[in-house]
């Protein structure tokens, strides 16, 4: 493994990044205050977490502008963001179905 696949590893095992992956997934893109309202973590946090994704090329951000106000942030999942969060249902469908078959013991 190079460093940086270790990197998204880790990125990828904080609290709440694989929420947010998941969240993208299902919705397409979604706005800031979207994603705080439906992973509800500190404000603080959730920009660093976004800030992160997007250094790593796994979400994408979009501004748009409305007249003077502040611009709304929209994020995304880029093509190989896509690929991880597949990667990740595999292995939660393997570690699920490995769970079945230990119970059936």
């Amino acid at each position: 493994k190079t460093e940086g696949d270790r990197m998204i590893l880790k990125l990828l095992s904080k609290k709440y990044v694989m929420d947010i992956l998941y969240l993208l997934d299902n919705y397409g893109e979604l706005g800031y205050t979207e994603i705080w309202k439906l992973v509800l973590i500190d404000k603080g946090l959730l920009s660093r977490i976004l800030k992160e994704l997007e250094g790593e090329k796994i979400v994408s951000r979009r501004e748009e502008r409305q007249d003077r106000r502040i611009p709304r942030a929209y994020y995304s999942l880029t093509p190989y963001g896509k690929e991880i969060v597949n990667a990740c249902k595999i292995l939660d469908d393997i570690e699920s179905r490995k769970s079945s078959l230990l119970m059936e013991l």
